[in-house]
């Protein structure tokens, strides 16, 4: 590379302010001392400060285009870009003075145009930063910085539902009836305080790296209590993802109650226990009819060893009508946690079981003589009773020999005593 690049590189990132001079001088000292006389290039140069940790892969490609702008929202630093939508971009971020990693939800300037959206954002986002719950992400702040309006939000590192079914296939059962389960916690904490998912998905459940799901975007949500909607005011007749919408909400996405999510939730369910959504082919228009006249193909087609307790907890989950449906989220949470205790308690059961059959009978622990002894299939010793013409002496020695032999036998009584205890 020519050396005028390096330079334009060097001076675009002395502009960004993502480094400071002493920072630059001190990384340039250690590039110099690295390459000698050779000549460097700007890959070389670029390559270092990643590596060095002065910048992000995502702010070094930014820089080599020669974009010294937009790294700073607030107080907050931008470090890559998470993920893109029509209705938003998510950035990961860090607090210029607490360090903390955070996301954030940025709107794109054309719809901040419309005041109806732009009351509806901030509307929701108050409410939004007013729920409190481990299975929800959680907003932080609400802010604006020149044209941009943005939400602040919790950074979870992990992977989302629809991802980690793509990876790994259908999860097994106990699994996904515990991430439902910790959903429709997070949800019963929502619809409690007055909010409306409206796009309950596999894309919108993230699961952790200790295997707790957050339930993301909560930007669709739906405020119970205004009478007035600002979704209605912006004439968005249909709100949420096809694969997984309530039947009812498809007529009428302003007037659906919380059993809309819980519709959702049961074909997100049904996407985790299969790998594919219940209505997986035709176009929109079609797909949206199936939720509202068809049933999905049964579970057990693709898996016949599946729980009947679970697939008819799914079925009625995914009910047509409102009515048929759980008609709350703690039901479902409080279902699905008996469910699981249940198989539990089965796997338990049989665990004890079979440490206790392998206790009893192998043969190195207990020797068949003894075994046969403790379950009295012969006799436990052979005393040979003395003739009134045996000596005294010899009598003694017989009853010695039976008590050590006894004190045997109960001692391996109470191992295997203890044993089974300690099983149960």
């Amino acid at each position: 590379m020519a050396k005028t690049s390096v330079e334009t590189y060097l001076s675009t990132l002395h502009k960004s302010k993502l480094v400071t001079k002493n920072q630059l001088g001190k990384l340039l000292d250690k590039i110099k001392k690295e390459v000698g006389n050779e000549p460097v290039t700007l890959q070389y140069v670029a390559d270092a400060c990643v590596k060095a940790g002065l910048v992000t892969s995502w702010q070094n490609e930014k820089l080599m285009k020669g974009r010294h702008q937009g790294f700073f929202l607030g107080n907050y630093k931008l470090l890559g870009h998470i993920a893109a939508g029509g209705m938003s971009n998510i950035y990961l971020a860090e607090h210029l003075q607490m360090q903390r990693q955070v996301a954030i939800k940025v709107l794109p300037p054309s719809l901040t145009e419309n005041s109806s959206y732009l009351e509806r954002f901030y509307v929701e986002s108050r409410a939004i930063a007013a729920l409190d719950h481990k299975n929800i992400v959680r907003a932080y702040d609400v802010a604006r910085q020149d044209k941009y309006h943005y939400l602040v939000m919790e950074y979870v590192p992990g992977v989302d539902l629809r991802e980690l079914v793509h990876k790994k296939g259908p999860l097994p059962y106990e699994v996904a009836a515990e991430y439902i389960r910790q959903a429709a916690d997070g949800l019963s904490h929502a619809h409690e305080r007055g909010l409306i998912h409206r796009d309950i998905k596999p894309a919108n459940l993230l699961v952790d790296q200790d295997g707790v799901i957050k339930v993301l975007d909560m930007g669709l949500s739906r405020i119970t209590q205004d009478t007035f909607s600002l979704t209605r005011a912006h004439n968005e007749n249909v709100i949420g993802t096809v694969d997984y919408l309530a039947p009812e909400q498809a007529v009428d996405s302003h007037s659906v109650d919380i059993r809309a999510d819980l519709y959702s939730l049961g074909c997100t369910l049904y996407f985790l226990l299969t790998g594919h959504p219940p209505f997986p082919t035709g176009s929109h228009t079609q797909r949206l009819m199936k939720h509202q006249t068809e049933n999905p193909s049964p579970i057990e087609d693709e898996r016949p060893d599946a729980p009947p307790e679970l697939l008819a907890i799914c079925r009625k989950m995914m009910a047509k009508r409102p009515e048929d449906r759980y008609q709350t989220a703690i039901d479902i949470r409080d279902t699905l946690h008996r469910w699981l205790e249940a198989c539990k308690a089965k796997i338990k059961a049989q665990e004890q079981k079979e440490a206790s059959d392998q206790l009893r009978y192998t043969p190195e622990i207990f020797p068949a003589r003894d075994m046969e002894a403790y379950e009295g299939d012969s006799p436990s010793i052979d005393i040979q009773l003395p003739s009134p013409e045996d000596s005294g002496t010899e009598l003694n020695v017989n009853q010695q020999e039976v008590q050590v032999r006894l004190k045997e036998l109960e001692g391996r009584q109470r191992e295997l005593t203890d044993r089974e205890e300690q099983l149960a």
